[in-house]
């Protein structure tokens, strides 16, 4: 018999002050964008990716989590700068609209060991350069360039907003579900950054 697999992926949440002042930015770019044009992510749901797992029995995604603990529990909580709104691959093409992160050393080094960790159970390495962001928006499908690029003024005078520090204390492995009111992430496990509290 098959153990039962979970989608599953490993990210950093975001602090609930910078949840509400995203959900502020995303209710202000709403109202100023072509109508119908934007997938906007719940605040709530906004996180910083390390590793997509995707369909995953749930004994070797706690064995992963397990492994990254070792690694976590000697390393001190993140202090994080959240700073600009831009898009992949630019804002005279968006498709993906973001928040930036400052201070991403540690970040990489937490992504490096992960995909290090992930490797030996087997799931292929990223070939994409890492680039911690958070995602506010994917445009839909079939977007006119002109509506596209006017996405991307909209993004223009926002692009330089400071929202603040963060204390990043823990890595979770979340459990995605897919639904049609959009997509329910559920933690499982709770990775701390440091022994301390």
């Amino acid at each position: 018999m098959e153990a039962q697999t979970f989608r599953t992926f490993l990210a950093a949440p975001i602090s609930k002050i910078i949840e509400k002042k995203l959900a502020d930015l995303i209710g202000q770019l709403k109202l100023a964008q072509p109508e119908n044009c934007v997938k906007w992510v719940s605040a709530q749901n906004i996180h910083i990716t390390f590793k997509f797992l995707g369909n995953t029995p749930l004994h070797q995604a706690f064995q992963i989590a397990d492994d990254l603990d070792q690694f976590l529990a000697q390393q001190k909580p993140v202090e994080l700068t959240l700073r600009e709104v831009g898009a992949f691959p630019n804002l005279s093409k968006p498709n993906v609209l973001w928040v930036g992160i400052s201070d991403i050393s540690s970040l990489e080094r937490i992504y490096s060991i992960t995909e290090e960790i992930c490797s030996k159970y087997g799931f292929p390495r990223e070939t994409k350069p890492f680039k911690p962001h958070l995602t506010i928006g994917r445009l839909s499908r079939n977007v006119s360039g002109t509506n596209s690029k006017k996405i991307g003024d909209v993004i223009i005078p926002v692009k330089n907003t400071c929202f603040g520090q963060m204390l990043l204390k823990e890595v979770v492995v979340f459990h995605s579900e897919l639904r049609p009111s959009g997509p329910v992430y559920t933690p499982i496990r709770k990775i701390r950054i440091g022994t301390e509290g």
